[in-house]
């Protein structure tokens, strides 16, 4: 779900960030992407997966000022699902909703980041190579099945 890879053009270090639909643990409206143009949707204002639902045409979409209230409506059953970024969503359903949220397998709407270093900085190579020598160690994968889960 989450990659590195040095590019010579930019920073050096992006991540491949996509989107997850997660519902509630006993919910049974919504069992994929398909099943969104007729369910509740909440997903963050003015984020990647609130632009990515206007672009698929799903037109009952709750804004939340952030995804913890987000997640919050499924618990209430005010929302049948809740798109945002996977990592995030995985990590507070994992921490802050364990058994109340359910993160659906599988990932739509793929998108980068990446840290910005300015080209001329001194800092930008050795952090490059210290950034994708980290995360080629067992730490990495360690910290990624620690926040994220199993599946990371």
């Amino acid at each position: 779900m989450v990659t590195g890879k040095a590019s010579p053009s930019i920073s050096g270090f992006t991540a491949a960030i996509s989107s997850s639909l997660t519902v509630g643990e006993l919910s049974g409206k919504v069992g994929g992407i398909h099943d969104l143009t007729t369910a509740r949707v909440g997903t963050v204002a003015d984020s990647s997966a609130a632009a990515y639902l206007t672009k698929k045409g799903i037109k009952q979409v709750r804004s939340f000022g952030n995804p913890e209230e987000g997640l919050k409506s499924l618990v209430d059953k005010t929302t049948d699902a809740f798109v945002f970024e996977g990592p995030i969503v995985e990590y507070l359903a994992k921490n802050e909703f364990r058994g109340r949220v359910k993160v659906l397998p599988g990932t739509f709407d793929y998108h980068y980041m990446g840290m910005a270093v300015p080209p001329s900085s001194p800092l930008r190579e050795p952090l490059n190579r210290a950034l994708l020598a980290f995360m080629e160690t067992d730490q990495w994968t360690q910290i990624l099945k620690q926040y994220l889960g199993q599946g990371s």
